[in-house]
């Protein structure tokens, strides 16, 4: 191999996707639901490699900072050895979505039991009161869990892959049925948030799959230089740089030495040749703040983000609970201040369509990113059945919204849709909703995943 072949394969070794101790990804089989109209969507799904184990990503399990899944023995070998219930992980935001959607969840079970049944449960005025106060604090509830979500998905979109330890060995015949293994210890199970490293202040997806030339055009444009290897053709980032000098340690300057690089700025572009270089003492490294920093980014917004199918979703759902808090506010002050027939309609009815089709939508593409398609089940994928279960819910707030219309318009002649029609509508879908919360919490606590392939089935 010659000299120009191997610094290539080197460079391209540093720069190839990791996992958070820096074991080096490689990728097959990398798979995304069809585009959303003009919206063309990052992978959700992909096999990958690490040190000859190969394991099955998606993007939803490593939002949720769960393992991705692998092959028999990587994980305990019993379902009862993977699953867990929530836990006790504050740092984390999921947490927060868990416990805050399960309250705001059983709130809207309350609201149901009392618009659907009223006599049965309080008076009829307390009834209505009752509904109104969980219908507002749960709406807002909602408008909390939706911005958790994105911030979630802002976060641990780019946090990078963990795998689990590889001293831990599953082996069922070796143990009795009733042992403890260690992987369910608390402190073992504690997760924390590890972004990947930013590439001229544009963070990468834990597999680096954006097209980097996207990213080089948004910096050029801003007037930023950028600074390209000749020989791999790849960006010069600082971490690049580090892991290089690392890697050559002896004989950096040696290795270093000659090697061309262009610099663009604006429409120029300069050709140069690395004659020598100078480390700076006494300064803390951006990288290193980047590679170490374990806290949040509680806003932003990138143009990439929308090709990010989670990104995305949370947004949409974020956005939905907003305008979804207006009818939950307004409907019972406007009903008792007589408020026109056609203001009621609007304000109410069709405030409530409009995010509930938000509801719905978030429901499919997040059944979508579980199964890798818009239209193929993975009966097998906890996530998927989370989001059937709110895209149910989502159909239950919208058959109340659209019932709810000929109601408002002759309240007098439709007493039955009233009850079995709008109101119960809102009951059987917040009930779905339920079981999603219940269901998201069983995700979120079981780190493993709670069904692997097994020795009878294929792995890639």
């Amino acid at each position: 191999m010659t000299e120009r072949n191997t610094q290539k394969t080197d460079v391209e070794a540093l720069v190839a996707p990791q996992t958070h101790n820096r074991r080096r990804i490689v990728l097959s089989n990398v798979q995304s639901p069809g585009n959303l109209c003009c919206i063309k969507w990052h992978p959700t799904a992909a096999t990958f490699t690490v040190d000859d184990v190969s394991y099955k990503w998606n993007s939803r399990v490593h939002r949720k900072l769960r393992y991705p899944q692998g092959p028999q023995g990587v994980h305990p070998p019993k379902w009862i050895h993977r699953i867990r219930f929530l836990g006790w992980e504050p740092h984390i935001v999921t947490w927060y979505i868990c416990w805050v959607g399960v309250i705001a969840n059983t709130l809207w079970v309350v609201n149901g039991l009392y618009a659907t049944w009223p006599d049965a449960v309080s008076s009829g005025e307390m009834a209505e009161l009752t509904s109104f106060a969980t219908g507002v604090v749960g709406a807002f509830l909602f408008i909390v869990t939706g911005y958790l979500g994105y911030i979630e998905a802002i976060n641990h979109t780019f946090s990078r892959v963990v795998l689990p330890k590889t001293q831990d060995t599953w082996d069922e015949a070796a143990a009795p049925a009733t042992t403890h293994y260690k992987n369910t210890d608390t402190k073992q199970l504690r997760r924390f948030l590890r972004p990947t490293t930013s590439h001229y202040g544009q963070w990468i997806s834990s597999l680096a799959y954006p097209e980097e030339h996207l990213a080089v055009e948004r910096l050029i444009r801003k007037g930023y230089p950028v600074v390209r290897d000749d020989v791999s053709e790849k960006l010069i980032t600082a971490s690049l740089f580090d892991r290089f000098l690392e890697k050559h340690s002896t004989d950096s300057s040696q290795t270093l030495k000659g090697r061309k690089v262009s610099i663009a700025i604006g429409d120029h572009v300069i050709h140069a040749t690395i004659d020598d270089f100078d480390t700076i003492k006494g300064e803390t490294k951006g990288t290193q703040l980047a590679d170490n920093n374990k806290g949040y980014c509680w806003w932003t917004w990138h143009p990439d983000y929308i090709h990010h199918m989670g990104i995305f979703n949370s947004l949409v759902f974020f956005v939905s609970t907003i305008l979804f808090f207006i009818p939950a506010c307004v409907w019972l002050p406007m009903g008792r201040h007589g408020a026109s027939t056609a203001s009621l309609v609007f304000w109410v009815q069709v405030m409530q369509v409009i995010p509930c089709i938000g509801f719905i939508y978030t429901g499919h593409a997040a059944m979508a990113e579980a199964s890798g398609s818009w239209w193929k089940p993975a009966l097998k994928e906890i996530g998927w059945w989370i989001s059937l279960f709110n895209t149910i819910g989502g159909y239950g707030f919208m058959a109340y919204a659209i019932l709810a219309i000929p109601i408002t318009v002759e309240p007098d002649s439709f007493a039955d849709l009233t009850k079995w029609g709008a109101d119960f509508g809102t009951f059987w879908g917040s009930c779905a909703f339920w079981v999603a919360g219940i269901l998201q919490c069983i995700e979120f606590g079981s780190l493993h995943p709670i069904a692997f392939v097994t020795t009878k089935e294929s792995f890639p």
